[in-house]
């Protein structure tokens, strides 16, 4: 995959479904899958990918994503490690207060 593929935007209605807890019941797992949805809607294209790429596929599968990731980015895997830290804390950080505004205006 060559860079210029890397950097162009991806749909967010492309956008692999978010997964929640298997614990929460149905209607929290609603409310977090929409928050989560609108908090990458909120990041830029370039992030949304690199988020969403980052978390693709299991096992080996996301060891090669990563891997051709990096190499698409021409960065090191320790900075997209950082990267995707900060990218993942900061949509942990907007669905928590989209979660906590949605409770406070539920019955």
């Amino acid at each position: 995959m060559g860079r210029d593929r890397a950097r162009q935007p991806w749909p967010l209605e492309e956008a692999p479904e978010p997964q929640a807890a298997a614990h929460e019941p149905d209607h929290d797992r609603d409310r977090h899958v929409e928050c989560l949805r609108s908090c990458l809607g909120r990041l830029s294209a370039d992030d949304r990918q690199l988020i969403l790429r980052y978390y693709q596929g299991d096992k080996r599968d996301k060891i090669d994503n990563r891997s051709a990731l990096s190499r698409a980015l021409g960065i090191s895997a320790g900075t997209l490690r950082m990267r995707a830290l900060r990218l993942r804390a900061g949509l942990q950080l907007c669905a928590g207060n989209c979660l906590q505004n949605q409770g406070a205006t539920l019955p």
